[in-house]
């Protein structure tokens, strides 16, 4: 049998056996197996990573922290990774960057309904950016949507710490109030 290199591009979703979560993914297949993908950009140039994939030697893809929060998600429930929150944050820390790559791993969750997902990725994303009001934001609104009221008014309040002014978390903790 000959071996065969089939090339495939997926939507965005965060579906269990492609793991993606942005668009375009080429996704390399040998014999049925992955051997190599390129997410929303090449790591070089799309021809030297084609050529690399083809090789058997694939550069190391864009998002590993949100491809590897995907994967230990579909391999363990969501409660067995927080019991080692810090050993996973450890990991992941080297490969964040920026806050975006996992609030758009987070909302991709949250628009599924998968509650306890999203709000361990934008809690990781709070971690690595304490500061962001708009990571902290997003949490809170995820904290509220999956009916974890204490935190989300906990999350509220720290946007309020950083900036005072802020009328949305003032209006969101009213609210929060009025419902307890």
């Amino acid at each position: 049998m000959t071996d065969v290199l089939n090339i495939t591009s997926k939507a965005p979703m965060a579906k269990k056996k492609v793991k993606i979560h942005r668009v375009p993914v080429f996704q390399f297949t040998k014999n049925g197996l992955e051997i190599g993908r390129i997410v929303e950009t090449p790591k070089n140039d799309l021809l030297t990573d084609v050529a690399q994939i083809a090789y058997g030697y694939p550069s190391v893809p864009n998002y590993r922290a949100a491809n590897y929060i995907m994967s230990q998600i579909e391999e363990r429930r969501t409660d067995n990774i927080k019991t080692n929150l810090y050993a996973h944050y450890l990991k992941i820390m080297p490969w964040v960057d920026n806050m975006t790559e996992l609030n758009t791993l987070g909302n991709v969750y949250l628009s599924a309904n998968m509650l306890d997902e999203a709000v361990m990725v934008f809690s990781f994303n709070t971690s690595f950016f304490p500061e962001e009001v708009s990571a902290i934001s997003i949490l809170a609104q995820a904290e509220e949507k999956a009916g974890q009221l204490n935190a989300a008014k906990k999350s509220y309040q720290k946007i309020l710490r950083l900036e005072p002014e802020n009328n949305e978390a003032k209006k969101a903790l009213e609210r929060l109030e009025a419902k307890q």
